[in-house]
């Protein structure tokens, strides 16, 4: 392979760190590779590929990477099969380090196991369990909290403040968010307290000034002082070049430019208050009208366009004092008012922190952020300095190289710099234009800081540029170029996209074709206006919009419009629907649209999150199967099953079975057809053998039943779309295997549970994928998907869609400079006051958004190989246009592009000047660039052109005459008056507990709840104990007490005293419990037994019953069925000849009549000893009362 000198340069440079700014397309991957491959075949001096670190972000990429090297090692091989030292690199190719960089940490890990605290036998915790610790480590730090509340009062404020209206959930939310986004800081502990810190020292101007919050709000006001200067010194030079030396004009704009000079020197001095000072002079004077009828076109126009100048200046003027409106008094003093609800807050993490690693390593289970913080451990000391571990692999590895460096986080990059030598051998490629995983942590600047570093000839490092573009033809490339160097910079997408960015042509591969009009860029325009005030909803837009889509692959597929390059022959054919694609922000809400659109032209797609995963027939049938061996009396899934191919009843047999028996379930219909339908008795039979079988089989084996013995796999591949559907199939088996390895109780009915969770999360699951490359479709993808794949043809679709900016709405605002922050909230008078911290990270995140949704952008455009199509909807009524002022070369202001809230504002005025945009001008007037720089085609299509069936305005209906009664038919009446005769069903549950049964039989006896409520903060902030409550705290306190310490008062006393400190139990619930009560019970005779003996305490058990003991009147109904029981021994010990059941009871009776009140607990022993004895196959000789308030024991 030829390379060129850059990437010659990239594969030969040595000595010193590497930074390989790789554009899109540029091989990249393969000049890594190159790279890799040339030292381990170097003759003169070998590297051993065990003494090279490869770090990429997939497991797919690590994979790539490594067959490539291991077929370049096995050629060098071939040429040389006595090379000793490449025959030994073919040896170690299976163990080499190419990994993602999780996997080099637990490699780490593992062989230094024993430098840390870790179990050896630890696994990776799975996404889902780690949310649920997580979350119970937040319900469990919340509780503490919550148990002093009325002591605490930061927390109070915090609480009431910023948790929300009607519960905790938004403090919540927000603390699991802040989290998991510290997790991805070098010392999340150190960078919470160092957030935090500032607040505190906010008491003096120099503090206040010196916070990470002025100081940011001071450079950005010199940058946008910058933009109105640069504004000003533009209406200036058009109104001495444009306008009469005798306009009114002439001189107009030059006090109110120097207006912000004072600004500028204030900025730069780092004076806050200086700048509020200037800010408030400012004065614009009205607008000088020269005009009268008889002014010169081009004089008029040059007016519009100087005044919409002016305009833009005094809107960032505007927002520039919006920012600082805030006097330096009130930001200080709020900050310092702040400071207590930020420091509880950081308290609340830390907490929730220490929780959530205890329960991993309860459990021997790391997550990815343990790994990376782990590693750091290892690697460095409290200083921060290399531990003898680095140094090892510092002199281990002689060059370590990391793809995609522009998505690495600070922990990773602590990593590479702590292994690395003196950060003299690190060798790193990436591209900052396509930094698009922010929202996963990745930190842009660490990239941004290098290259700026770097091309300064900076010792640290050295910066090598890959500009040449081997993917794309030319017009490609240049409406790239052309649109970015207008609109991208270092404001908006944190790079300059000037020449030294630009692609540059290298896919010379391309045949020529004698018309290669076919290959120009093209503009697809909706317009949605449906009169000159009203225009489509965003929703009917999108619909439109894609039928334009539609319509258009339709004309570029039907003949030869456009050819594409055969990827095997390399010849030229007509383009093909596999050939296209269509990205756009997001797919959901969106997919299904486009599909729909699509299949209206006859053109089939695919899009991974188009039509749901749970709502596809064959799922939903086999769901239905599933429910049904779980419960028949369920009508809708059980005539889904029959009306199956599986059974393969017709409407009109079912119809019959309903008209035999009119009344009750389906279920009992087909019952009473069996003795003289075969059909509908071997459909019994099959349904009963799977009823008996499934409480004894997993939900995996019993899908696998279904698909073998009942044929309903083989049916399947029979149908249309087999292939999804037969793998749609295939993930259900997988999902519910892996359902059963992480629930070990398992079971249809918790599977069914999960699936209904899931619906009812309003989320679904991911489909199969079974997509080719061969496969005839169009393909739908996102943006962020599409990133490192390539196509064809590209459409870029939703453009018009608005930027998600939810992220500024919330409470509290974070971001790894600044730190995070709160408004300041009085509780009392339910009044919120803006702090400056709020303010100025709602800045920050609004701009890092805009950079990168830029970046993605970027990255869409560069997904296409030979012809670039964009599509937006737009209102082109004469009331919504837009006025922009342009720069002579034809791009627009920079400063329009700062506060964009959609991509299309981006590429509308970036195309407005092309030479052969003149149907976009008419919508946004802009000046006609000289230069040429690609052929483009603007279409503009009117929504009502695209499918004059449909209608969306609303006409005002008439009025409807009455009518005249008509007789009503009797077979009407009796079906519009008809009782379901079975209503009793909706009063039997499902599932009931063994307190709940008591209740139900006697009412007036005492509930005990689930023991979670006793957490509840309403409880803990109650200071009168009720009946109830004393009982849930009694039994909370004898299941955590230590029952080996309890031979005197002073024990129990101790261990009641120390729960309370732990914020198990408040104070007040401390003194509910009778210390007394609880020594005599542990000094009588059945607590000496229990003591004496295994046991266990809040023992939870399922069982079934059959319905009629709980409902007798009901009997016909409750007729063979079943309820599942729950219940909660309050303590069972195991003695030589079988189980003794305890109950324990705060009811206060006397002695006297401590017999009679135990009878009204028999029925709730009862069913206990049966769930005891059947799930662990012993008798339970004895069941014992023990009444707490008499210490009196009874035996039932």
């Amino acid at each position: 392979m030829e390379w060129t000198k850059e990437q010659q340069e990239a594969i030969d440079y040595r000595g010193e760190n590497i930074l390989v700014a790789a554009a899109a397309g540029s091989g990249k991957t393969a000049v890594l590779v190159q790279r890799i491959i040339q030292k381990i075949t170097d003759t003169e001096h070998p590297v051993g590929i065990d003494e090279i670190l490869v770090l990429t972000f997939t497991d797919a990429a690590a994979s790539e990477m490594k067959h490539k090297i291991a077929d370049a090692v096995r050629a060098e091989l071939a040429k040389k099969p006595f090379d000793k030292h490449l025959r030994r690199q073919n040896l170690l190719m299976g163990s080499a380090m190419i990994s993602t960089i999780h996997s080099f940490c637990m490699s780490v890990i593992r062989s230094n196991i024993h430098h840390t605290q870790l179990p050896a036998a630890f696994g990776i915790i799975s996404e889902d369990e780690n949310a649920l610790l997580l979350s119970q480590a937040l319900d469990i730090a919340l509780e503490k909290f919550y148990a002093n509340i009325d002591r605490d009062s930061s927390f109070r404020q915090l609480a009431l403040g910023y948790g929300g209206m009607k519960n905790d959930s938004a403090l919540r939310g927000m603390t699991l968010s802040l989290y998991r986004f510290s997790e991805s800081m070098e010392q999340p502990v150190k960078w919470l307290n160092q957030a935090v810190r500032q607040f505190r020292c906010a008491k003096n101007a120099e503090s206040f000034t010196a916070s990470s919050f002025v100081s940011y709000l001071l450079e950005e006001a010199e940058k946008s002082v910058a933009d109105i200067l640069q504004l000003y010194d533009t209406i200036i030079e058009r109104v001495e070049s444009e306008l009469p030396a005798d306009h009114k004009m002439q001189g107009f704009f030059v006090p109110e430019r120097e207006q912000f000079l004072a600004v500028q020197i204030a900025a730069e001095q780092k004076d806050y208050e200086g700048v509020c000072c200037a800010l408030n002079r400012l004065v614009f004077d009205r607008f000088p009208s020269a005009g009268g009828k008889n002014v010169a076109p081009e004089i008029k126009a040059a007016q519009e366009e100087i005044k919409s100048l002016r305009d833009l200046a005094k809107d960032l003027a505007g927002a520039l004092q919006k920012e600082f409106s805030i006097s330096y008094q009130d930001a200080a003093d709020r900050m310092k008012l702040t400071y207590p609800q930020l420091r509880t807050f950081k308290n609340l993490l830390l907490m929730v922190r220490r929780l959530h690693i205890k329960m991993k390593r309860e459990k021997n289970y790391l997550d990815f952020s343990d790994l990376e913080h782990e590693t750091i451990h290892l690697l460095s000391d409290a200083q921060g300095k290399p531990t003898p571990v680095a140094r090892t692999l510092s002199e281990k590895y002689e060059e370590i190289l990391v793809d995609e460096y522009q998505d690495t986080n600070h922990v990773q990059d602590a990593i590479f710099r702590l292994i690395s030598r003196e950060e003299k051998n690190i060798f790193m490629v990436g591209d900052m234009k396509q930094c698009i995983y922010k929202f996963r942590h990745a930190v842009p600047t660490l990239f941004s800081d290098k290259y700026e570093r770097y091309s300064k000839k900076d010792e640290s490092g050295h910066l090598i540029c890959l500009r040449k573009n081997f993917r794309s033809r030319e017009n490609v490339v240049n409406t790239v170029n052309e649109i970015f160097r207008k609109i991208m910079s270092r404001r908006v997408g944190d790079v300059n996209y000037t020449s030294e960015e630009y692609l540059v042509r290298g896919a010379d591969y391309y045949p020529q074709l004698n018309d290669e009009s076919g290959f120009a860029a093209e503009l697809l325009l909706t317009d949605i206006s449906i009169d000159d005030k009203k225009s489509l909803s965003a929703a009917d837009s999108l619909v439109y919009e894609a039928r334009c889509i539609a319509r258009r692959i339709r004309e570029m597929t039907d003949g030869a419009e456009v050819m594409v390059t055969d990827k095997q022959s390399g010849e030229p054919r007509a383009a093909e629907f596999r050939d296209i694609v269509i990205l756009a922000r997001q797919t959901k809400g969106v997919s299904s649209v486009l599909e729909d659109a699509l299949q209206r032209e006859g053109i089939p797609s695919y899009s991974a999150s188009g039509q749901a995963y749970l709502s596809t027939r064959e799922v939903l049938t086999a769901l239905s199967f599933l429910q049904i061996t779980e419960n028949p009396r369920q009508d809708i899934p059980l005539l889904a099953v029959l009306r199956s191919p599986v059974f393969d009843f017709t409407a009109g047999e079912l119809a019959e079975m309903r008209a035999n028996h009119p009344n009750g379930t389906f279920y009992e219909a087909v019952q009473n057809a069996a003795p003289q339908n075969e059909k509908a008795l071997a459909f019994l039979r099959t349904l009963e053998q799977f009823r008996t079988d499934a409480p004894h089989i997993a939900v995996d084996a019993m899908l696998w039943r279904l698909y073998r013995e009942l044929g309903y796999y083989r049916i399947i591949g029979t149908m249309d779309n087999s292939v999804i559907r037969l793998a749609n199939l295939r993930l259900l088996y997988e999902r519910a295997a892996e359902f059963e390895r992480s629930n070990p109780q398992g079971g249809i009915t918790r599977f069914l549970a999960y699936i209904d969770a899931v619906r009812n999360g309003k989320k679904d699951m991911a489909a199969a994928r079974v997509l080719g490359e061969n496969d005839n479709v169009v393909r739908i993808l996102t943006m962020h998907k599409s990133k490192g794949l390539e196509f064809p043809i590209v459409f870029v679709a939703g453009l018009s869609k608005k930027f998600n900016t939810e992220d500024i709405k919330k409470s509290i605002l974070w971001n790894s400079e600044l730190g995070f922050g709160l408004d300041c909230v009085d509780t009392e008078r339910r009044i919120k006051y803006p702090s400056l911290p709020m303010h100025v990270l709602k800045m920050k995140i609004n701009r890092d958004l805009r950079s990168e949704e830029m970046r993605l952008f970027y990255v869409a455009l560069t997904r296409a190989k030979e012809k670039l199509i964009l599509s937006t909807s737009v209102t082109l009524q004469k009331k919504s246009r837009k006025k922009i002022a342009f720069l002579p070369n034809g791009a627009p202001i920079p400063a329009f592009t700062h506060n964009i809230s959609c991509m299309r504002d981006w590429l509308l005025p970036a195309l407005a000047a092309h030479p052969d945009a003149e149907l976009l001008r008419e919508y946004m007037p802009a000046p006609i660039q000289k230069e040429h720089p690609f052929p483009l085609r603007v279409t503009i299509s009117a929504w009502s052109d695209l499918d004059k069936d449909i209608t969306v305005t609303v006409h005002k209906q008439n009025s409807i005459a009455p009518t005249q009664t008509a007789e009503v038919p009797e077979d009407l009446i009796s079906r519009l008056e008809y009782k379901y005769p079975y209503r009793a069903y909706g009063n039997i549950p499902i599932k009931l507990s063994v307190s709940e049964i008591k209740q139900r039989q006697m009412p007036e006896g005492e509930h005990v709840p689930l023991l979670n409520t006793l957490i509840d903060k309403n409880l803990k902030k109650t200071e009168e104990v009720t009946g109830t409550e004393r009982g849930v705290i009694t039994h909370f306190v004898i299941q955590h007490m230590d029952d080996e310490k309890t031979a005197s008062l002073e024990q129990i006393q101790q261990q009641l005293e120390q729960m309370t400190a732990d914020g198990m139990i408040s104070q007040s619930q401390q003194e509910a419990v009778s210390a007394e009560s609880l020594f005599r019970f542990y000094q009588s005779d059945i607590g000496r037994r229990m003591k004496a003996a295994n046991r266990q305490k809040e023992y939870k058990f399922y069982m079934e019953i059959p319905a009629q003991d709980i409902f007798p009147d009901a009997a016909k109904e409750a007729e063979n069925r079943n309820i599942l029981l729950q219940g909660v021994v309050d303590c069972f010990f195991e003695e030589d000849d079988g189980l003794v059941v305890l109950d324990y009871k705060t009811d206060r009776v006397s002695e006297e009549y401590a017999a009679q009140a135990a009878q009204r607990y028999s029925e709730q022993l009862k069913y206990y000893a049966d769930g005891l004895s059947k799930i662990f196959q012993k008798p339970v000789k004895k069941k014992y009362i023990y009444f707490l308030h008499c210490s009196k024991t009874i035996e039932l």
